[in-house]
């Protein structure tokens, strides 16, 4: 059970795509397996039993989704939407292009002006009061 779960560890990282790992992570690439191999021998069967049927439920949609999926017609429908966007945000509408977080210090920046205003305005009544007392 632990060399089968090896094994199928072994196949599921060579299964994922390249990201341009360094040297490092190609290392580990190869020793993760073993230390697996290594580890689950000494527990019980059960959880070497669950590691590997969670490694060949992963390894089967893999490969369904590589066989299904053209990469080539997704990355060029993606780089598309890409370009659709840079299109829209320019000058058209400036506060979409703000974000959240600065349509909200804005919106907070009025409320504060509006309520310094107000106070201005009472202060203003209240002198007036006590002078015609």
């Amino acid at each position: 059970m632990a060399i089968s779960t090896g094994i199928y560890t072994w196949y599921q990282q060579k299964s994922q795509p390249a990201t341009g790992a360094n040297s490092q992570m190609k290392v580990i690439m190869y020793i993760m397996p073993v230390f697996l191999l290594i580890f689950l021998n000494n527990y019980a069967s059960g959880l070497s039993l669950y590691y590997l049927c969670s490694n060949v439920i992963t390894i089967s949609q893999t490969t369904l989704i590589r066989a299904f999926v053209d990469d080539e017609k997704l990355l060029a429908q993606m780089r598309q939407n890409q370009k659709a966007k840079k299109g829209k945000g320019k000058g058209k509408n400036p506060s979409r292009s703000k974000s959240r977080l600065e349509r909200w210090a804005e919106a907070q920046q009025k409320k504060q002006q509006a309520m310094a205003k107000e106070q201005k305005k009472s202060q203003g009544k209240n002198r007036q009061q006590r002078r015609k007392k």
